[in-house]
């Protein structure tokens, strides 16, 4: 049975449901990566479960990185100290045999870290028939140097105005197997055209790879559409949907069906759907619950009796609980910003569950109400952990 609330308390479940304290599940519209709603059908709608993990690692494929190399690199196998008796060996320990070095983490397909170390070798200045610098980058992945065709290190070439012209696409590696035990890896390494050889020192301008192990949920957030994320340790961020909203022609027609729900009759009129913020719905604020900061006993003073006996019903029909706040420090009563919302009321769609324990808060701000035929805009405020004390 679908339900509504305007109480914005809502705590997320052993198995990960978010839930009211009846233990009704809080009811998603599917969207896009990007938060936009799928449909906003009251029959297409979620219900809201937090991941714990944000899924299967993903073993890194390609690198992406930009570079200045010193234009006045020396030549490292024209050194002195190499000779006929004494040839030149790149080795990765022995800084004598590189000019350079940067490194980046990447993952295989368990999630396991890998080190990737790439030095800069210079090998050759241009020449009348090739004015060409000529350098050689040679990667190390977890101790292992990786090859092109079987020979090792990546051939560069920057032309006499320090503009990369080979390679200007990704260089794809032979497959390695790493030694954590995940599966063979074909790595790319792209140098795009920010690499350059111009001078003054070495310099890494960017970095980035694709791989990433599986996280641990970190945080969870909803924005004022209602857009539900979840954050992860591994930098991973999961749209999980959107808060479903709904607005009714005649809220003073719902039933009544709990201290702070309420289900559709023919006199409140179809729920109209959609998403915070729009069409007339009102948005959503994080960690925080509505009340009202109106003296209704000064304002109905001048009014019949029987306007004070409606709203007297009225009063311990819609009141709710306080709990527990998250919100911002208490501002002096004239400082705190009242806001009112007329000829709809904001609800937050839910359906029946067993409670378990909670943990988050999630509220709907904007809210009115009808005495004695008469339109009463009910002001509210987001009340501080003062407040709620």
């Amino acid at each position: 049975e679908v339900s509504f609330s305007r109480n914005g308390a809502f705590s997320v479940t052993n198995d990960r449901y978010v839930v009211d304290a009846a233990g009704r599940k809080l009811q998603l519209f599917p969207t896009t990566t990007d938060g936009s709603i799928l449909t906003s059908e009251l029959a297409s709608t979620i219900s809201a479960r937090v991941p714990l993990t944000s899924g299967v690692p993903q073993a890194t494929s390609g690198i992406k990185l930009a570079v200045n190399l010193p234009a006045d690199a020396v030549v490292i196998p024209d050194k002195p100290i190499y000779s006929v008796a004494n040839p030149y060996g790149f080795d990765p320990a022995d800084p004598n045999t590189f000019n350079n070095s940067t490194s980046v983490t990447i993952f295989d397909s368990l999630g396991n870290p890998l080190a990737a170390n790439i030095y800069y070798v210079k090998t050759g200045l241009p020449t009348v028939p090739d004015p060409t610098h000529k350098w050689l980058a040679h990667v190390i992945v977890g101790g292992q140097e990786l090859n092109i065709a079987g020979a090792p290190g990546i051939p560069m070439q920057f032309d006499t105005a320090g503009t990369l012209t080979s390679p200007t696409t990704q260089v794809l590696f032979d497959t390695f197997t790493p030694a954590t035990g995940g599966q063979p890896i074909a790595l790319g390494i792209d140098h795009g055209v920010a690499t350059t050889q111009q001078s003054g020192n070495f310099s890494r301008a960017s970095i980035e790879q694709d791989g990433f192990p599986s996280g641990q949920l970190e945080s969870v957030a909803v924005d004022g559409a209602g857009t539900l994320r979840a954050s992860f340790t591994n930098g991973e961020v999961q749209t999980l949907g959107k808060v479903a909203l709904a607005i009714f022609s005649n809220p003073q027609g719902l039933k009544q069906v709990g201290d702070a729900s309420f289900v559709g009759t023919p006199d409140s009129g179809p729920a109209i759907t959609g998403e915070g913020g729009r069409n007339g719905i009102g948005g959503v604020l994080s960690g925080s619950l509505e009340r009202s900061n109106v003296d209704l006993t000064i304002e109905l003073a001048p009014h019949p009796p029987e306007c004070k006996q409606r709203n007297h019903t009225f009063t311990h029909r819609q009141q709710f609980e306080q709990v527990k706040v998250h919100a911002q420090p208490r501002q002096p009563r004239e400082n705190r910003k009242h806001i009112e919302l007329g000829g709809f009321t904001s609800t937050i769609v839910s359906k029946k569950y067993i409670a378990g324990t909670f943990r988050d808060t999630f509220c709907i701000q904007k809210f009115f109400f009808m005495v004695a035929g008469h339109l009463w805009r009910c002001a509210v405020e987001i009340i501080s952990a003062e407040d709620a004390a």
